[in-house]
C-alpha cells in the first residue's frame, strides 16, 4: 500500500472509529498465547545465526494473539547464507524469493517459513535487543523496530497490528517507539504513527461506550 492509500485507509478507519468499539483489551491479552512445537524447533535450528521474530507471532508479543501458522524472521543481509544453509540443512525447500528482500521456505510436511534480510542502519542493534525480549523462548523484534517495519509494508493487516500494539502499549513504551523512529520516519509518516495510536486507544477503551 502507498502512502497515499494508506492515507485514505487510516482516515476512514478514525471517522468510522469510536471509542470502546472493539473487544476487550485486558481480557484478550490476559489470554494464553498458543504455541507451536515447531516454532521453537525451527529457530532452534538457528542458533548460531543471530535472528528476530517479526510478523503474527511476534505481534502476540506486544496485542492479542492472531491467528497465525507461519513464521516470519529477520536477519541481518550479512547472515543471510548462513540463515539459508542452516534451513536447507535441516529439510527446508527454498520456495522463491520475498519482494522486500528475502527467501520463503518450506518443509515437506507444510510447515513455511519467510526470512526477511535487514539492511537498514538499526537492524544489529533491534536484533541484538530482541535476543532478551522472548516470547516462547524465541527472540521477538522490539516494538519500535516492528512498527517500523510494518509502517514500511503498510498492508492492512500490518497498519491493523500497529494499532493494536500501540493501543496495548503504556505510555512509557509509546514515548519509546517515538523516541526510536523517530529519525527513521518521514513528517507524514510520524504523523500516521500518531493518527493509529489514537485509533489503537480508542479501540482499547473497552467498556466505555457500552456502559
Amino acid at each position: 500500500m502507498d502512502r497515499a492509500s494508506r492515507r485514505s485507509f487510516v482516515d476512514l478507519a478514525a471517522r468510522r472509529q469510536r471509542p470502546g468499539s472493539g473487544s476487550d483489551l485486558t481480557w484478550l491479552m490476559a489470554k494464553e498465547r498458543i504455541r507451536r512445537a515447531w516454532w521453537e524447533e525451527t529457530l532452534d535450528l538457528l542458533h548460531d545465526v543471530l535472528h528476530a521474530m517479526v510478523g503474527g507471532v511476534a505481534v502476540a508479543k506486544y496485542a492479542p494473539q492472531r491467528q497465525t501458522a507461519d513464521l516470519d524472521l529477520v536477519v541481518a543481509a550479512e547472515n543471510a547464507s548462513r540463515a539459508e544453509q542452516a534451513l536447507a540443512a535441516h529439510g527446508y525447500l527454498r520456495q522463491g524469493r520475498l519482494s522486500i528482500g528475502g527467501t520463503t521456505w518450506r518443509k515437506p510436511d507444510g510447515n513455511a517459513i519467510d526470512v526477511i534480510y535487514l539492511t537498514q542502519p538499526w537492524a544489529a542493534r533491534a536484533i541484538a535487543e530482541a535476543q532478551d525480549n522472548l516470547l516462547f523462548r524465541m527472540p521477538v523484534l522490539p516494538l519500535p523496530y516492528l512498527v517500523l517495519l510494518k509502517l514500511a509494508a503498510s498492508r492492512t493487516v500490518d497498519l491493523a497490528d500497529v494499532s493494536r500494539m500501540l493501543g496495548a502499549a503504556t505510555e512509557e513504551v509509546l514515548d519509546r517507539v517515538r523516541q526510536v523512529t523517530a529519525t527513521h520516519l518521514s513528517e507524514e509518516d510520524r504523523a500516521a504513527l500518531e493518527q493509529l495510536i489514537r485509533l489503537g486507544k480508542m479501540e482499547a477503551q473497552e467498556g466505555e461506550s457500552r456502559e
